[in-house]
Order: C-alpha cells, then sequence, then structure tokens
C-alpha cells in the first residue's frame, strides 16, 4: 500500500471531523452519545415506567416492603450503520505529486471541504434518526411514504436492501395517551387556548412519568398559531422577545425551540411523496417535553465498528484511509459510524401529531 500522506492519515480525518461541529444537529442536546455496553450492531433497552406511588412508612425495625419494577416492554433493534468515503478528485495524486505547483495548504483545503460535505450527510442522517424518535416516527410510515405518520409511536427506518416500500420498524411502546391525532379547537383559530393545550400536556406527563415537561418543540409555521392567537398577538412579552431575538423563547413557564431544519427524500429507500423537502419536524406537530434527558431515557447509542482495524471496545466514529484494489489504486478515506437513538421513558413526551386536526 502507498504512503497514506498526512492530510489522509486517519486520526487527521478525525480531527477534521470533530472540528466542524456546526454540522452538528439541534437535536443532538436530547439524545447525548453514550456507549453501547455490548459488542456490536444490537440495540437493546427497556421500556421503562417510573412509579408514581409513595413509599410504605414501616415500623423501624420491620422487614422492607417488596415492589416490583418490571419494565413495561423491550426495545430491540439492529442499530443503523452510515458510512462516507471522502470524494477526491483524480486529480489529487498530481496535486503531491514531485514539482507540482499545489503547496501543502491547498491540498489540505481540498481534503477539509470533502470531510465537511461528508460530516455534513452524516449529520444530517443521524439528525434525522433523533427526529424519527422524538416525533414517534412521524417522518416515515409503514409503506415507505414520508409524513403520513400512519402509525403513531412506531418509528420506521429506511434501508436501501429492503427496497422503498419495507421500512424496518420499531415499536417504542409510547402510551397513546400522550398521543394527541386531535385538539379540541384547531390552533389556527386565533382565539384557541393554545396554553391550555400545552398545560394540559404538562400535566399528562408530570403524571405519567414524574417529569416536569417545560420545554416545546415545534417549527416556525406551527409557530405562527402562537404568535398569532388573541392571548398572545398584542403582548408586551411577544414584541420584547420578537425585538429582541426575532422569535418566542420563553412564555408561560415554557421554553420553545424552534427548528426548521428540513431533510432531502432519499428515492432509493423511500417511496415517491411528492416533495423533495420536508421539515425535521413536521407543520403542526408540537413536542412537549424536557430538557432532563436521564430523566427522559433518551440517548444515542455509539455501537463498535464493523472495520477489522478498529480498536478492541471502541465505540462511535472510526476514521480509516484504504488503498482502492482496482486501477488507479487510489486511496480512499473514509468514516463509519453505527448507532441509535434510545427513548427509556417515552412518557415523558406528549405529541401533538396535528394542533389543526379536531
Amino acid at each position: 500500500m502507498a504512503e497514506i500522506p498526512e492530510e489522509l492519515q486517519p486520526q487527521t480525518i478525525m480531527k477534521l471531523f470533530e472540528t466542524f461541529f456546526e454540522a452538528d444537529g439541534v437535536l443532538r442536546q436530547f439524545f447525548p452519545a453514550v456507549p453501547n455496553p455490548i459488542e456490536g450492531p444490537n440495540i437493546s433497552y427497556d421500556v421503562v415506567d417510573h412509579t408514581r406511588r409513595m413509599a410504605h412508612n414501616v415500623p423501624r425495625f420491620a422487614p422492607a416492603p417488596k415492589s416490583i419494577h418490571a419494565p413495561l416492554a423491550k426495545v430491540n433493534y439492529e442499530a443503523v450503520s452510515i458510512k462516507e468515503a471522502v470524494p477526491l478528485p483524480p486529480q489529487y495524486k498530481d496535486m503531491r505529486a514531485w514539482g507540482s505547483l499545489t503547496d501543502a495548504r491547498t491540498r489540505q483545503a481540498t481534503v477539509a471541504r470533502a470531510v465537511r460535505e461528508m460530516r455534513a450527510s452524516l449529520d444530517l442522517r443521524r439528525e434525522w434518526l433523533r427526529a424519527q424518535f422524538l416525533t414517534g416516527g412521524a417522518l416515515l410510515s409503514s409503506t415507505g411514504l414520508p409524513y403520513a405518520g400512519d402509525s403513531p409511536g412506531t418509528v420506521y427506518i429506511d434501508y436501501y436492501a429492503n427496497g422503498p416500500a419495507h421500512p424496518i420498524a420499531v415499536n417504542l411502546g409510547m402510551d397513546t395517551n400522550l398521543l394527541n391525532t386531535t385538539v379540541a379547537a384547531s390552533w389556527t383559530v386565533a382565539t384557541t387556548d393554545i396554553l391550555g393545550d400545552l398545560e394540559h400536556g404538562r400535566e399528562l406527563v408530570q403524571r405519567y412519568s414524574g417529569v416536569d415537561a417545560n420545554v416545546v418543540i415545534l417549527n416556525r409555521n406551527t409557530m405562527q398559531y402562537i404568535r398569532q392567537n388573541t392571548w398572545v398577538r398584542d403582548t408586551d412579552e411577544l414584541k420584547t422577545q420578537i425585538a429582541k431575538f426575532g422569535e418566542i423563547r420563553n412564555m408561560w413557564g415554557f421554553e420553545f425551540i424552534i427548528y426548521d431544519r428540513m431533510w432531502p427524500q432519499n428515492l432509493e429507500s423511500m417511496e415517491n411523496a411528492g416533495a423533495d423537502l420536508g421539515y425535521l419536524i413536521p407543520d403542526n406537530m408540537v413536542i412537549v417535553t424536557s430538557r432532563d434527558n436521564v430523566a427522559c431515557g433518551r440517548a444515542e447509542l455509539d455501537c463498535s465498528p464493523s472495520d477489522s482495524n478498529a480498536p478492541q471496545g471502541m465505540r462511535g466514529l472510526y476514521a480509516w484511509t484504504d488503498q482502492t484494489t482496482e486501477h488507479p489504486h487510489a486511496l480512499e478515506p473514509g468514516v463509519e459510524w453505527t448507532g441509535g437513538p434510545m427513548l427509556a421513558l417515552p412518557k415523558s413526551q406528549k405529541i401533538f401529531t396535528d394542533v389543526t386536526c379536531t
């Protein structure tokens, strides 16, 4: 194998990959990375139910009462593997040749641009997975059509090998009481009691899980219903926040996270829905949850790489540089990641799937 230039060394690729942190998605804050405790690509966790009973008062020397903490269900699925190779131009060999007019800085910039593009691609797919779990599977249906949402609470993951119409299903074990497909009054009506809906969602999450759900996640189109609501639009609070931030960030005791990132439909593994782009948090969807990821049982499990050269016990991103077996035997660096989200306490969030549907 040819000598690997410094700018193509795996450790250099990893440093570049980590440098472009601005590619990270907003939803990463709700799914902190943790190592999968087992080797291989399997993700398995218990769906738990935090008890809402009070412990017994007992005599001082009495035996301790026994309580049952059996999980509600178990979620098992094969972790997603994402791999990308750095698309170096064929002229890269000439750029390194003796006597070339291309200096080292230009070569490094060429590699950096390629790695940045690769990271953006990987991070968008990981953000899509996080959004699937956070929205209860709203981005892809059982038939491979985006945005259909035919089975709230079931996540579907697309695979090219399965074909567009046969995604893999993962049942999150969500409670139907925390999945609202309709609301009492549409949020498009200016006089609707939107605060009442949010407070009801917060109360239900507290009742079912003990988690204080004071975070509201939605996209900007849905946020317009709140800005135009009779009880909001003429308040000094709204005017102050719009003037300062351009959006509402805190109101009614809730923190609002407005997320407008879009994702492109992959026609090789999804059915054609007639739309090229969609929101990771779909229009008219509202999620009420908490920032306390530990209490909510949220994480992103990093699994072991598939590469035989990866160190034993390694988890998460792994960079490599190979040489292609066929002419012109180019050096081909790349990165792989295997893992997936976890939502161990699905009762820690309330999902309004469509706040315009009554």
